[in-house]
């Protein structure tokens, strides 16, 4: 280690005495020295620093816990097992792989400025953050298709959960292969920064098969903007078919009709935030393809926003289906009802324990007491008995003298 820290000495004192840009491979290792104006700096203990890392702590916290009890809801409870729920789970699943395996490490190397993390993962947590981004767009376009067949034809719509089973493979097919060229573009490298040597995960736009903005506008259009497109069709159609007449069938179910309104309401908040969550993000990438801007001090600050709004997304859906959905609502009660009628059974079956090995002690000592009482009338002499008997006549004859 300490041979290396030579030679990269060495190489950033070659490389600062021709005031250029170098990048030169070290032990299979490249340094790449940056020349360009510093960053604005985020160190440990400031207020941003504190304050960024509480704000991922919480949408970790909430995104994982709020996503697992969805999913729990749907596959316990049967009256769930829709199939626009099945969808809902899989969204559920993908943000909360986005909470445990992409939001906290990615947080930790955009706060910290450096990857102290293994190097496959500079690889694998683009590749995961982009899987469970595509399984969601896509999951939410087939939700406002299947709604849109519900409601403009209802009398073609044959919702079947075998479909909707065969659709996510699919989706985990198409995503898993949009998803992989990601970890591609991204290489570990020993960055020069602020004359302090730092390992970093490192963005590849060039030399490569296909330049990485290119790749990323195709990819945007297949994984975001078309999708985004598709379902925004589907809810504009839903909407005005809702305001202009009921659907064939519901002219005197007033309730079912307000029901199916709710869903669809809340089906269009989850979208609309979706879409105000990750397009920051998305623009922040698309604009970064000019060059000068990654020069401007104050660009990790906005890529750090742009990020801690895109991963917070994982974690609002659980929320919206609590506060704006009565099935989810009251299958969320059911649950934590269940939580705590298990505290509850398990806290009577100790008490149950406890007295019946109470139970047990007093029937054995009862038992204990019983066969010495026994044993000791089986030892008493037969004399003893005689004279109780005499006494016993001699009493009954005083009695009754005149016999």
């Amino acid at each position: 280690m300490d041979e290396f820290l030579e030679t990269s000495e060495e190489f950033l004192v070659d490389c600062f005495g021709s005031n250029s840009s170098c990048l030169q491979t070290i032990n299979e290792t490249e340094i790449f020295v940056d020349d360009s104006a510093p960053l604005f700096p985020i160190e440990r203990g400031s207020f941003i620093y504190t304050f960024f890392s509480i704000m991922y702590s919480t949408i970790i916290l909430i995104g994982a816990i709020g996503n697992i009890f969805t999913m729990l809801v749907i596959y316990i409870s049967k009256s769930m097992h829709t199939v626009t729920n099945i969808y809902i789970a899989n969204v559920a699943f993908s943000d909360f792989i986005i909470s445990i395996l992409a939001t906290p490490f990615q947080a930790m190397a955009i706060l910290d400025q450096r990857w102290d993390l293994p190097e496959v993962m500079c690889n694998l947590c683009p590749m995961v953050l982009n899987l469970s981004v595509n399984i969601s767009i896509f999951s939410m376009t087939c939700i406002s298709v299947d709604r849109y067949q519900a409601i403009v034809d209802p009398f073609n719509h044959k919702p079947r959960k075998r479909t909707a089973f065969i659709i996510i493979f699919v989706i985990w097919t198409i995503s898993i292969a949009l998803a992989l060229p990601h970890g591609y573009y991204y290489k570990f490298t020993i960055t020069e920064m602020d004359n302090i040597i730092k390992p970093f995960c490192m963005l590849v736009t060039s030399n490569t098969l296909l330049p990485f903005y290119t790749f990323f506008l195709i990819s945007s259009v297949m994984t975001y903007f078309l999708p985004l497109a598709i379902t925004s069709f589907s809810y504009a159609s839903i909407c005005v078919r809702l305001r202009q007449s009921r659907a064939p069938g519901e002219s005197t179910n007033v309730s079912r009709a307000n029901n199916r309104k709710k869903v669809e309401k809340t089906l269009v908040i989850v979208v609309a935030l979706f879409i105000f969550c990750w397009t920051p993000y998305t623009v922040f990438f698309i604009m970064t393809s000019n060059e000068d801007i990654l020069r401007y001090k104050y660009i990790n600050l906005i890529f750090l926003v742009s990020h801690w709004l895109a991963m917070s997304n994982s974690c609002y859906n659980p929320i919206i289906y609590a506060f704006f959905s009565s099935n989810f609502r009251t299958e969320y009660h059911k649950m934590f009802g269940l939580l705590r009628s298990t505290e509850r059974m398990t806290h009577i079956t100790k008490r149950l324990r406890s007295l019946s090995s109470l139970r047990v002690n007093i029937l054995i000592f009862d038992r204990t007491t019983l066969t010495d009482i026994d044993s000791e009338s089986k030892h008493t002499p037969r004399g003893n008995e005689a004279p109780l008997l005499e006494n016993t006549t001699d009493l009954s004859s005083q009695t009754h003298p005149s016999a």
